[in-house]
């Protein structure tokens, strides 16, 4: 009986300790939150910190009902640890919009401990998120868990100052910028940087910092600020990491689209937690091509190339931005080309597309480095048929 006890104390231990993750990883994103939105309170954020207490509250109850239960009822509250990690999806910051409204829910019981949602933490331990495919089990790396997660938060900030009117302002570059735009890369910046404090730094609105590191993030806080500032939902936010040259993760998240796409090397692409892959087709009179930027293609020497190009494939258009990448790396189009981009534009999506099954090279058939400024993008068969219909 002594033994049986003890292996007991150690489970509940066990449990206990992964209960504690799961609140570490609701507290964590809200400090960098209440700084955006220090005066703004919602009654409806705070409401949801009582309804996520009773679905964690009912949740072994509901877990009683389904399974095998061990005599100890160790099985019991596995199952609704596991249930608290599907239901609360673990990124408070696109439910728990303010940290002060939080408070004045008085914090939340998660499991038996008491937490007050509004205190941020010195830490950020998480419990990785799982996706399940054909093929099995995905759970990211802790890189591309906080890539996600500063993408979203990001995007929490993104949405509430869109459709805002906010003032423009032109950088030298003749590029706009507007508040939005700063605000985002802070929170994205406090994320990774909190997480991997040794890790370069290289941002569309603070520069580069560290790029000697053998790690650098390439963030983008909304690719098609010109989009952003027309009310037109098609803007990003790119998230990429570079290590020895290659990238190795990408997330794209277009927020008032509605999608999130991400991909690490090794481990498949995937869009609003489905796997993607490329199209199958072969040839081009049955294939769809999209455009993006084309001035420097149309003032170059490839222009006449592109132009015969057109009349031989399927359907031409220009979806551009993220989203014509989103569309190819899902296997809805085919082809996709582009110039006059930067590295910042495209860096994440170079990882989603090739794990994705696809090819991702310039339009002259080199490997993307931080110097690309043009893209040919496609499922594997056709791109070497494209890229030579481009050269000839």
């Amino acid at each position: 009986m002594a033994g049986r006890s003890s292996r007991a104390a150690a489970r509940q231990d066990e449990i206990f300790e992964r209960r504690q993750r799961i609140i570490e990883a609701v507290e964590f994103p809200l400090k960098s939150i209440d700084l955006c939105f220090a005066d703004q309170l919602h009654a409806r954020d705070a409401k949801l910190a009582t309804e996520i207490e009773q679905v964690v509250l009912h949740a072994g109850q509901a877990f009683g009902y389904c399974g095998r239960q061990s005599v100890d009822g160790e099985h019991h509250a596995d199952g609704a640890v596991r249930f608290i990690d599907r239901a609360v999806s673990l990124y408070p910051g696109g439910v728990f919009r303010y940290a002060r409204a939080i408070a004045e829910a008085g914090g939340a019981v998660i499991a038996g401990a008491r937490v007050d949602l509004a205190k941020p933490i010195s830490h950020a331990r998480k419990i990785p998120f799982c996706w399940h495919c054909p093929e099995g089990e995905f759970v990211p790396s802790a890189e591309l868990q906080a890539a996600i997660d500063a993408a979203n938060a990001a995007a929490t900030v993104i949405r509430a100052l869109y459709q805002k009117n906010l003032a423009v302002i032109t950088k030298a570059d003749k590029s706009p910028v507007t508040e939005a735009d700063v605000r985002a890369e802070q929170v994205i910046h406090e994320v990774l940087s909190q997480r991997f404090p040794s890790y370069g730094f290289f941002g569309e609105e603070t520069g580069q910092h560290s790029m000697d590191a053998e790690s650098i993030w390439l963030v983008d806080p909304i690719d098609g600020t010109k989009s952003f500032v027309r009310e037109c939902p098609f803007f990003s936010t790119q998230i990429a990491l570079l290590r020895g040259g290659r990238f190795v993760l990408g997330v794209s998240c277009a927020p008032a689209y509605g999608e999130l796409a991400w991909a690490e090397r090794g481990a498949g692409a995937w869009l609003n937690d489905s796997r993607i892959r490329v199209s199958q087709t072969t040839t081009l009179d049955t294939s769809i091509v999209s455009t993006g930027n084309l001035k420097t293609l149309a003032a170059g020497p490839q222009w006449p190339r592109f132009g015969e190009l057109v009349t031989r494939v399927s359907r031409i258009r220009g979806y551009g931005d993220f989203v014509h990448y989103h569309l190819l790396a899902r296997g809805a189009l085919d082809v996709v080309i582009e110039s006059d981009v930067n590295i910042l534009d495209i860096a994440a999506l170079t990882v989603i597309i090739e794990e994705a099954g696809g090819r991702f090279t310039d339009l002259d058939g080199q490997a993307v480095g931080l110097g690309t400024t043009s893209v040919l993008a496609s499922n594997p068969a056709l791109h070497g048929t494209v890229l030579e219909a481009l050269r000839s």
